[in-house]
């Protein structure tokens, strides 16, 4: 999952900024790399972190122009955008099987002699379990720091430094 910013193919901006990005082109990259850098940074504070794994597979890649924040956990879009109703199938033969009358929580030793298992074909995951809703933690600082005006603000910043040299 990722999420891009091109500072060359920026549509829909007003004037002032417009004038900006012609006027200075090398100070609105640097202020857009300021405002990407504010918003991987606040993302990383929204992401959820069960395990951590989510939170550490956080990038922030800048590039000519472009400016990307990516999460390669392969499980991040289903957390950013959650996740439907979904069948489940098990790819093994011994996936979603258990011991005929057995206790759950002796289940992780080894099966007794002659023991009869019992085997799922497959399941849905239904859509209202525990944190399946959408948890837009890359989505959300990006708005925020729009609508706070941050990359105005971190483009007149580098704008200002380009004058004062």
């Amino acid at each position: 999952m990722r999420l891009v910013f091109d500072a060359e193919e920026i549509n829909g901006l007003d004037g002032f900024i417009k004038q900006i990005k012609d006027k200075y082109p090398e100070a609105f990259k640097a202020g857009a790399g300021d405002f990407m850098t504010q918003v991987y940074r606040e993302s990383l504070k929204e992401c959820p972190a069960d395990t951590g794994v989510l939170r550490e597979s956080g990038l922030l890649d800048i590039k000519e122009g472009a400016i990307t924040i990516k999460y390669t956990a392969p499980y991040a879009a289903a957390v950013h955008d959650g996740y439907k109703r979904h069948w489940v199938a098990p790819r093994r033969r011994k996936a979603l099987r258990w011991e005929v009358g057995r206790i759950a929580r002796l289940s992780a030793r080894a099966p007794r002699s002659g023991a009869k298992f019992a085997f799922s074909k497959g399941h849905y995951v239904p859509r209202n379990r525990p944190r399946t809703e959408p948890q837009p933690f890359l989505l959300r600082p990006f708005q925020s720091a729009l609508n706070r005006g941050a990359l105005i603000k971190a483009v007149i910043n580098r704008m200002q430094e380009v004058k004062n040299t």
